[in-house]
This record gives C-alpha cells, sequence and structure tokens, in this order.
C-alpha cells in the first residue's frame, strides 16, 4: 500500500477554449514547458549491488557517473519522522542516496481506506456500479437545492 501523486495539468477545451482565454487551448500551448525529454537509452548489463547496514556504497554507472548509496541500520526506526527528516537532510547534504524504509506511520489509513475506494479498479467497473441510484441521487440533489 501506498500512494503516488501525478500532477496533470491540461487545459480545459470544453469550456474555456476561445480566444482571450488564458486557459484555451492555444494559451496553454504558447506557454508549455516540457519537463523532460524522452528519448533513445542506451542498454546496459544490470548493476546489483548489496552491501552491509549501516554502510555506504559507490556505484558506477557504465558512463562514469556515480552515485553513493547509504543502508539504513538494522536498529532504525522508522516510525519517527523527525528520525527519518534528519537522516534525508544528512545524506542530502553528503550527496547520498539513502535506501530501505526510512519512514511509515502505521496508524495512518491509505488513501483507498480514506477515500472509501473501491477494491475493484475503476476500468473493470460496469456502468451500473458506477451511477447512483435514484433514490441517491436525489438524496444528493436536495443538498445543493
Amino acid at each position: 500500500n501506498g500512494t503516488a501523486v501525478i500532477d496533470c495539468i491540461s487545459p480545459c477545451v470544453t469550456f474555456n477554449n476561445h480566444e482571450g482565454s488564458s486557459r484555451s487551448y492555444l494559451a496553454v500551448k504558447e506557454k508549455d514547458e516540457a519537463l523532460h525529454e524522452i528519448g533513445f537509452v542506451h542498454g546496459a548489463p544490470e548493476i546489483k549491488v548489496d552491501y552491509p547496514e549501516g554502510t555506504t556504497k559507490e556505484v558506477i554507472f557504465p558512463d562514469g557517473s556515480i552515485i553513493t548509496l547509504k543502508k539504513l541500520k538494522r536498529d532504525y526506526d522508522p516510525t519517527s519522522k523527525v528520525a527519518a527528516t534528519t537522516m534525508l537532510e544528512e545524506t542530502k547534504q553528503l550527496g547520498q542516496l539513502l535506501t530501505g524504509l526510512f519512514y511509515v506511520n502505521p496508524q495512518s489509513r491509505n488513501l483507498s481506506e480514506t477515500l472509501h475506494m473501491s477494491d475493484t479498479p475503476l476500468c473493470l467497473l460496469k456502468e451500473k456500479d458506477l451511477r447512483p441510484s435514484d433514490d441517491v441521487l436525489q438524496s444528493i440533489l436536495k443538498i445543493y437545492e
């Protein structure tokens, strides 16, 4: 269980696609700035590393670039937000990438539970499952009368 957030900015061509609108397709397209370019990625042999807990390991990539990994110690407590924040800042200052589970809140419910989401993926739900009954729809509409 976990959460991933994807932020998509898209012009609304249904309601705002008219000349002079700052949210029209053309207005957004004029200000479009690519965050990254997807290009050809050369194949390379898989890199596997294993190193003792609490230590660091330099990893050299085929192009010569180097990253330094830091593995958490076995006795590290991932339930402390302060310890996690401190550890992340310390490894960042040292130019290291922290590996392992560095923070978890065991009392926190996952997003699906919080939002009362269906266990079935939306793409697999049928139209009858997605439409509220007439009674439910009428109760919702009464809220906005």
